[in-house]
């Protein structure tokens, strides 16, 4: 986007609810603490969104690892698929 005008710098304020609204739960613990961070040790815009985003992923892979565990134990003790429909459901 080219402006002739440069852009005011958004405010922060409305990001938590802004990242709970997106279900970003990673970032919207961490994005100030890791800001802090990235201040700190100098590292550019792109890398500390790299290190937002990156740590959502693995957030994000932990939940699904953690899914697939909790099927696997209820497949287990009820003997069926979680994808096949339950006996009282006609198919």
């Amino acid at each position: 986007m080219t402006d002739s005008h440069p852009r005011k710098a958004p405010s922060t304020d409305t990001m938590p609810k802004d990242l709970d609204y997106l279900k970003l739960a990673f970032v919207n613990e961490h994005f100030d603490g890791l800001a802090r961070e990235a201040a700190q040790a100098h590292w550019g815009h792109a890398n500390y969104l790299a290190s937002l985003m990156h740590g959502e992923a693995l957030a994000l892979s932990v939940i699904a690892i953690n899914k697939g565990a909790i099927f696997k134990k209820i497949e287990g003790s009820t003997g069926r698929r979680m994808s096949e429909a339950p006996a009282s459901v006609p198919a």
